[in-house]
């Protein structure tokens, strides 16, 4: 029993995915969920109480790991040895910092490609939805600063970066190869032209 369960959550799950993928948060309704389903309303209440919390559960994850990475200043502590006196201006200019550091961003953009594009995309009218401000903000005060990227132009380069991002994932979310060619090589230009 718990099997069967666990099979229509799952359907439920992945129908709403390709629903949010396609629409906004807002303009999805839980009826909408229950067709693409093929289930009752009553169906999918009883596996999620509402829509915000059928949507926690897609995106959540993706958040949290794409907030974690953008917090520069930790991934750059558990990439300097201890007590080591690397300036962090200095360090972007190592190659084998930003290979890990694009390596990084490439997997977490492929592994989440779908929540990723529905969170930049889609999430009006959830609470995510300021997510492109807040990412906006990070990349500006976490990764430009420690660039020297000039701060009035910083804002226009972190919405080039979550705009580019976004188009890639969504024109490209079906192949995985080209997928990671592409953010690859997206990066690699960006951090040239910064550095």
């Amino acid at each position: 029993m718990q099997r069967k369960k666990n099979d229509v959550k799952l359907k439920i799950k992945e129908s709403a995915t390709k629903l949010f993928f396609e629409t906004k948060y807002i303009d999805v309704s839980m009826r909408d969920v229950a067709e693409k389903s093929q289930m009752t309303v009553g169906n999918i209440y009883r596996y999620y109480e509402n829509k915000e919390i059928l949507f926690d559960e897609i995106v959540k994850t993706s958040y949290e790991k794409t907030i974690k990475l953008i917090k520069i200043s930790d991934f750059i502590q558990k990439f300097i040895k201890p007590r080591s006196r690397v300036n962090e201006k200095t360090l972007y200019k190592n190659t084998r910092f930003r290979k890990h550091l694009i390596s990084t961003i490439t997997n977490l953009m492929v592994e989440n490609s779908t929540e990723l594009y529905i969170l930049l995309n889609n999430s009006e009218g959830s609470k995510y939805e300021n997510i492109t401000e807040l990412i906006t903000k990070m990349i500006n005060d976490t990764l430009l600063k420690r660039m020297d990227i000039d701060l009035d132009n910083a804002e226009i380069y972190s919405f080039m970066i979550i705009s580019t991002l976004s188009y890639i994932l969504k024109k490209y979310i079906g192949d995985r190869d080209v997928l990671i060619q592409k953010i690859d090589v997206f990066f690699n230009k960006l951090f040239v032209s910064f550095l």
